[in-house]
């Protein structure tokens, strides 16, 4: 069987097989007592700036504001050699800090709504979610099913790449999604170049300075592998 590490890797994550849960107090909870990894700490309003800060978010600077019961989260810089899979690796990791005030995350560009997941779907991902550990079990599944929670804010139907029966199929095929179809909406006006939203440095003094260390990273498809060098 061919071995997905690499991707997992890249992912930054560790995984425990648990039924969904609506909250890190219920079954699906991965206990850990490191202080980044402790469920609903981060008060939703302020989660960009906690992303952002982050040694394990790849350099990627997000803003966070909360619309009555919605989350609002923009990526507004992409360093070129971040990975692709950090958009959707941040969900995991906001399903498990954020705190809950709010109902649904929006992903947006500027002011355009693109994506909506539910809090309960991001729960039952990121409970389970640990980083930057790898035990060598499969981050693939939460990436899978974090991609399939992906819902399009105008007419509500899923993210486009999806199967038939609504699966993210194979790891290249996620990937794919994330690639072609999520950041494609929602990085591209981030990336170096790119022209987007003059939006202010929303993190707290305490956090700026903190930056993640840029990540050189590559992908090459090969039936289900996927193969990341430089991580």
């Amino acid at each position: 069987m061919t071995s997905l590490l690499p991707l997992a890797t890249a992912l930054g994550v560790a995984v425990l097989a648990a039924s969904p849960a609506a909250s890190c107090e219920q079954a699906a909870f991965a206990p850990s007592t490191k202080e980044h990894l402790q469920p609903l700490s981060v008060p939703a309003a302020e989660i960009g700036a906690w992303l952002t800060a982050s040694p394990y978010s790849s350099g990627i600077h997000f803003t966070s504001e909360l619309h009555g019961r919605d989350l609002w989260l923009d990526i507004t810089d992409f360093p070129e050699r971040t990975p692709e899979v950090g958009s959707i690796r941040a969900l995991m990791q906001l399903g498990r800090v954020v705190g809950a005030d709010f109902d649904r995350l929006v992903l947006v560009d500027g002011q355009e709504a693109l994506f909506v997941v539910a809090e309960t779907d991001l729960r039952s991902v990121g409970c389970q979610f640990i980083w930057p550990a790898n035990t060598g079990t499969n981050p693939i599944d939460l990436m899978r099913r974090m991609i399939e929670a992906l819902r399009e804010e105008n007419g509500g139907g899923p993210i486009k790449g999806l199967s038939e029966t609504g699966s993210a199929g194979t790891s290249v095929n996620a990937v794919a999604i994330v690639e072609d179809h999520l950041n494609v909406a929602w990085v591209e006006s981030a990336r170096p170049g790119a022209t987007a939203p003059d939006i202010p440095d929303q993190r707290p003094d305490h956090m700026v300075g903190l930056e993640a260390p840029r990540v050189q990273a590559s992908a090459m498809p090969a039936g289900e592998r996927l193969a990341f060098n430089g991580l």
